[in-house]
């Protein structure tokens, strides 16, 4: 790719984050590009399909899909385009428009758990894709050879927060930088996101990042001085009922410590650490990255669902 294009679809990725921002730049690729809208409309449906009339936020009553269109066969088709939200639309969009076939993509795992009973019987009918499953498919193809569309995969790496979990020893001070990038990975993959105010969250003892949903957020990262891994949340910045949950925790789960009361500042007033023997995965240059995001993966949501956040 031209460098001139590499900076323009960075910079692009820098600015244009959100759904709607996505879903104009997909609809306009699609719009110019045959291989491409036919390789995207392939992936979301596993059907060999095209149109004419392709639309965007099409309007119906109190429904507005991201994609609407009639296919060659004269099949109405609904493509619903999320990034971090979860609000859903599976039966509004099925009452809505009874015939049409629906995929739904999103840069998350969908959970049946967090759906409505109704959403989840809709739910049936429905294509269900990642983007990350997109860029794949975008890579393993001819058309990634197109600069515009190595460009749109730059972007959409960039919007959608592909990361590949990379191999890492924490004791090795040049492997610090992926243990940041694999915690932000396995956190966002939750719909946290990282939370850049001006809470300073590296400091000569903690070397870690905020992450935020809501009206939660806590710590997440390498406490130096007793070289382990920690979550932190201050009494000062979670709901009551989960901070109530907190402090009636006294035991060990698999994956962390009994939790601990320690005013440390922003940083957080009550700590979770992941336990020696799990950590010791993360010690092990012969152990592999899925392993190693396994553990910190359990050791969220563990800890998260013990104090009662719904994931």
């Amino acid at each position: 790719m031209s460098e001139y294009l590499d900076k323009f679809f960075e910079a692009m990725s820098e600015r244009l984050t959100n759904e709607n921002d996505l879903s104009d730049i997909t609809y306009s690729l699609c719009k110019a590009d045959e291989d491409f809208r036919k390789l995207f409309f392939k992936f979301c449906f596993d059907e060999s399909i095209d149109t004419d009339d392709l639309y965007r936020e099409y309007a119906e009553n109190d429904s507005r899909p991201d994609f609407f269109f009639t296919d060659r066969q004269h099949i109405q088709r609904i493509i619903e385009v999320k990034i971090y939200d979860r609000n859903q639309h599976f039966k509004q969009y099925n009452d809505q428009f009874p015939d049409a076939k629906c995929a739904f993509i999103s840069n998350y795992e969908l959970k049946k758990t967090e759906l409505t009973p109704a959403d989840s019987k809709a739910l049936k009918s429905w294509k269900i894709k990642t983007w990350k499953g997109f860029y794949q498919q975008l890579e393993s193809s001819g058309i990634k050879n197109n600069e515009v569309v190595t460009g749109y995969m730059k972007y959409l790496k960039n919007v959608v927060n592909i990361k590949e979990f990379e191999k890492m020893n924490i004791n090795k001070l040049n492997d610090l930088p992926k243990l940041c990038e694999n915690i932000s990975k396995v956190v966002k993959d939750f719909g946290f996101y990282e939370n850049t105010s001006s809470r300073k969250s590296f400091t000569e003892e903690y070397y870690g990042k905020f992450y935020s949903k809501d009206d939660l957020w806590f710590w997440f990262g390498l406490y130096l001085p007793e070289d382990t891994i920690y979550l932190g949340f201050n009494k000062d910045w979670i709901p009551n009922k989960i901070l109530k949950n907190i402090e009636s925790l006294k035991s060990a789960g698999e994956y962390y410590d009994k939790p601990v009361e320690s005013s440390e500042g922003n940083f957080g007033s009550h700590w979770f650490a992941l336990n020696d023997a799990k950590a010791e995965i993360l010690r092990n240059d012969k152990v592999s990255a899925e392993e190693q995001e396994k553990v910190l993966k359990e050791f969220l949501t563990s800890v998260l669902s013990e104090i009662g956040v719904k994931l």
